[in-house]
Formats: structure tokens, sequence, C-alpha cells
């Protein structure tokens, strides 16, 4: 149950909240597939997603577990995790490559959400002559050329990220600009990056660049907010504590938060109070606004 909820946590971009589900896994899993493999599934693709290192051993472990015949729910989810990480660095061949076997597997079987999410992927790469059949309504929209309906229906159930996909790929620039909001205020770096080029690549003029200067001189590139942040975590505060103190919503924290371990290259939050505490000038106290 724990790994699933942390499934669930990360497609509603609660992230620091999932990595917190999956650590309780992998603790306490005794080595049992069944637990193992959906944790260690999203442990690879939150990295994926937030840009952190070594994203490929919880997805190899996954797969060796899984073994030779994988049943299809595990092969397909691993082969939907490896399109995004092709998406995000502009490789389409390798989003067909990863995909197709799988989507072939799955277009036998009556699976909605795993054959859209798969047909999804291969639309986007021009690699789907038609529209299938029995597919989840998000994917079955954007596919049919009913993008903003699917954008919709992804915000309705609570999946920022999905969301942030269909309206930077099939939006004008308003939608563009809206999808790299939610994917900044995700911490999702990779996709923001992804978006940026392909905005640029469109002749979009004042596209946001990134991080400011005074983020680049920061030693761990925090921006100040996330320095501000660290400073509390140091002082023992939780993160409501935190977003009563700096007047956010906790769920504003916990983003930041999540942003915080990615940077500092750390996968707990004690460890990240720890790296506070030794390197005094990586926080910034909360009074300085």
């Amino acid at each position: 149950m724990l790994a699933y909820r942390a499934r669930m946590r990360f497609e509603q971009g609660c992230w620091l909240a999932a990595s917190e589900d999956i650590e309780a896994v992998l603790l306490h899993a005794d080595g049992k597939p069944v637990t193992l493999i959906p944790a260690l599934r999203t442990l690879g693709h939150l990295r994926i997603r937030r840009g952190d290192p070594d994203a490929s051993s919880p997805l190899e472990k996954a797969r060796a577990l899984a073994g030779p015949e994988p049943e299809l729910q595990r092969f397909g989810t691993l082969a939907a995790i490896a399109a995004e990480a092709a998406w995000l660095v502009d490789d389409w061949q390798r989003v067909v490559r990863e995909v197709m076997p799988a989507y072939e597997r799955v277009s036998r079987q009556p699976d909605p959400r795993m054959k859209g999410e798969l047909a999804a992927w291969l639309w986007r790469a021009n690699a789907l002559e038609v529209v299938p059949s029995g597919i989840a309504e998000p994917y079955a929209m954007e596919i049919s050329g009913k993008w903003q309906d699917a954008a919709r229906a992804w915000q309705a159930l609570g999946c920022p990220y999905e969301q942030a996909i269909v309206l930077g790929w099939h939006g004008g620039e308003p939608e563009q600009r809206e999808a790299l909001k939610i994917f900044e205020r995700l911490g999702a770096n990779p996709a923001t990056e992804a978006l940026r080029r392909r905005m640029r690549s469109h002749g979009i003029r004042g596209v946001p660049r990134g991080a400011r200067s005074s983020t680049q001189k920061h030693p761990f590139g925090l921006t100040r907010r996330e320095a501000q942040i660290l400073e509390l975590m140091r002082d023992g505060l939780r993160n409501a504590a935190i977003a009563k103190r700096l007047f956010v919503s906790p769920r504003t924290v916990d983003h930041h938060v999540s942003a915080i371990l990615t940077k500092l290259d750390v996968s707990s939050r004690i460890e990240a109070i720890d790296v506070a505490r030794q390197h005094p000038e990586s926080v910034f106290p909360a009074s300085h606004g």
C-alpha cells in the first residue's frame, strides 16, 4: 500500500511525500518483488523528472526483479518511463524503440490506461497511424486533437505534470508559458529545460532562462527561498510550521523541500539538515524576505 501511495503522490506532484513513502518501502520490503518493483519504478521515475543523479539504478533493479519475461503491467510501465526519459533529451527514435514492443503487447489486452499512455508517446513521436480504441479518456482526447480537453482532464484528476506535458506540446505561447510555470513549481528541471528549448525553436521571445545570478552564486544552487527554508529546516521546523512562518501553502513548501534535496544530492531531510549545519553559508535567514 505504501508503494502505491508513493505512486499516487508522485502523480499528484507531491514528490517529497512520495520520496518518504519510497524510503519506508525500501527499508521494510524484505526483498519481496511485489513490493520492491513498484517502489523502485517510482523512485527511478521521480529521479528522471527532478533531474536527480543515477535514475537508471532503481529502474535496472526493477527490471532485474521482474525477470526475463515480465508481466505486461511491469513491462509497459518501465517502457513508458524510458520513453519519458528519451523525450526529455529529444531522442524521439528511442521513444519509439522503447514503446513499440510494449504497445504491441498491450494492444491485445483490455488495459485502457496503459494502452493510452503508450499510444500517446507514439502519437507525439509521429509513429501512430490511427487513433486506437479502448484507451483512457485523457489520452483519447489528446490523440483525437482535443488537447485542451485533455489538459483540463489531467487538471481535474490532479496530475499537474501530465497537464503540463499536453499544454507544452500542443499549445501556443500562452499555454506553453503556463506549462513552464507548472514544471518550475514541481521542480521538474529536465522538462522545464526541454520546454524552453521548444519555445525558443518556435521563435518565442522572452523565454525565462532559469536560475537568477543569486541562485548561480549559491554554493549548492539554491534559490533565496530554498535557502530560507533550509534554514528553518535546520532549526527543527516541519513543513506546516515553515508554511505558516513564510505565509505560503504547505504544498509550496513540499515542492521547495523536494528541490532542496535534489540540489544538495541527498535523499532525506536529515541529510539536508546535516549539510546545512556543516555549511552555514548555504542558508539565508527567513527574515531577509
